[in-house]
């Protein structure tokens, strides 16, 4: 069974998150450029960070949330400034299977600075066997 190298999946969950930024590309002299078929295979996702293999073949990934409140928020000290972390409880985990993308766990904890918006929630997902 094909399985894609993990540095393609990070590009295309990158690709499909609503506040991925692509950086320029350029071109150096000499340099042959190859152009690949690029397909999205999951979309909507919350600030996606780490993913995995089931033992069933799903693709498995973790959601670090929204900056959606839903909790309170606690001020801190970031360099000279004063900023505020707040409860957003956004987190979850989505799973790709036989070409079906589904959140099979929704709500986790997570937090968003409210000055910048980062998201800090579930960062990695590990599966294990059955």
């Amino acid at each position: 069974m094909y399985r894609p190298q993990p540095i393609l999946l990070l590009f295309l969950l990158a690709a499909c998150a609503d506040d991925a930024v692509s950086p320029p590309i350029t071109a150096q002299p000499n340099a042959s450029i190859v152009v690949a078929d690029v397909s999205v295979v999951m979309s909507g996702l919350r600030s996606p960070r780490g993913l995995a293999w089931g033992p069933e073949g799903a693709l498995y990934v973790a959601e670090a949330g929204t900056s959606q409140q839903t909790g309170g928020c606690i001020p801190f000290i970031e360099g000279t400034t004063v900023s505020h972390r707040c409860y957003s409880g956004t987190g979850a985990v989505s799973r790709l299977f036989k070409g079906e993308q589904t959140r099979v766990a929704d709500g986790l904890p997570s937090t968003f600075i409210a000055q910048t918006g980062f998201t800090s929630g579930p960062q990695a997902i590990v599966a294990g066997p059955r």
